[in-house]
Order: structure tokens, then C-alpha cells, then sequence
């Protein structure tokens, strides 16, 4: 009799250890069920243009690489005038108006009207070109303001040179010119993006 009452002990105790087993497996998989509920369903990762050194990314972080180049692209695509600035500028203008402020895009637009009126833009061709610099934030290996400052607080200085010739008139260049451009960030919503893309 004793030998059956040490097995049937046995048996609870392993259904007892069984039962504990299950509680723990449920609140694992409770805690990993809270997290995945919990993660974001997108992330949005900002790959620098050279990778050949390698990166550290972080979410939402946009490097200054990859700030600079933009603000360079479409600074060179708004005075990119290949033919006629009377009409190229006016294209130019529309072409990155999605990347523009609304009261700067109404400045372009305003100066765009003036110049018209005023004859600078007819016949008038425009080149930007880059100018290598020292690091992304734009300036001139010589400069002299090389402190770092958070990418939040510090525009882009875009470092360039502008070609610009009237008609068949000989050709100018302005040299090295540093122009500083402000720039902000808005958060659109991906589905938006999209929408904009399929349409």
C-alpha cells in the first residue's frame, strides 16, 4: 500500500511541476505578446550615401550626410536653368515645390514675378556646381567656424559655385560661394507617400 501512496505522490508532484512549467511558458509568452503588440509596425532607417566605411543607424535619425545632400539637390535643381530661365525657372520652382515651405515656395514665386517683369530671366542659362568641403556641413576646409553644433540646431551650408551666362554672352562664375539654407523636418504619414507615388 505504502508503495502505491510514493507513486501517486510522485505523479502530483510532477503535475504540480508540469502546472508551474505551463504558468511560466503563459507568462512569457504574455510578456513577448505585450512587446510585439507594443513595436512599431515601420521603421524608418536613413542609409548615408557611402557606405563603404560602414554606418551606425539609428531609428528615426537622420545622419548629416544625408541632410547635406538633399539640401545641396534641391538647391542645384531650383537654379538649374539648362535653356531659358524665363521658362526653366518657373519649372524649377514647380519640380521641388513638395520639398518647400509654403511661404518660401510664395517668396520664389513672388521673385520669380519680379525677375520676369524686370527682364533678368530671359535668355539667362544657370549651372550650380559643388565644391568639395571638409565635412557635411558645407563650409570650406579653410573656414574658420568649424565648431560642432547639434545637426538640430546647425543648417546645411551648401558650398558652391554658379555659372551663369545671358544669350551668347561670355560665361561667369561667382567662385566659391557659401550660402547657408534652413531647413525643416516634417513627419508624413508613409500611406500618404504612397498614395502620392501611385498617383
Amino acid at each position: 500500500m505504502g508503495r502505491y501512496r510514493f507513486e501517486i505522490d510522485n505523479v502530483r508532484a510532477h503535475v504540480r511541476s508540469l502546472w508551474i512549467v505551463i504558468a511560466l511558458q503563459s507568462l512569457i509568452i504574455a510578456g513577448l505578446w505585450i512587446g510585439w503588440s507594443q513595436a512599431p509596425k515601420q521603421l524608418t532607417l536613413h542609409i548615408p550615401p557611402d557606405l563603404r566605411s560602414g554606418a551606425v543607424l539609428k531609428v528615426n535619425e537622420v545622419p548629416p550626410a544625408n541632410v547635406y545632400a538633399f539640401a545641396f539637390y534641391i538647391f542645384q535643381q531650383l537654379n538649374r536653368w539648362p535653356d531659358d530661365g524665363a521658362h526653366d525657372y518657373g519649372k524649377a520652382i514647380f519640380r521641388v515645390a513638395p520639398y518647400l515651405t509654403e511661404p518660401y515656395r510664395a517668396e520664389l514665386i513672388a521673385g520669380l514675378d519680379t525677375k520676369a517683369h524686370q527682364g533678368e530671366l530671359a535668355a539667362r542659362v544657370r549651372g550650380v556646381q559643388e565644391i568639395p568641403s571638409s565635412d557635411h556641413s558645407g563650409r570650406p576646409a579653410t573656414s574658420d567656424n568649424r565648431k560642432r553644433r547639434s545637426s538640430a540646431s546647425r543648417p546645411p551650408w551648401i558650398s558652391c559655385s554658379i555659372r551663369s551666362r545671358v544669350a551668347n554672352s561670355a560665361a561667369r562664375s561667382t567662385g566659391a560661394v557659401v550660402i547657408p539654407l534652413k531647413l525643416c523636418s516634417y513627419s508624413w504619414p508613409m500611406s500618404r507617400i504612397a498614395g502620392n507615388n501611385t498617383s
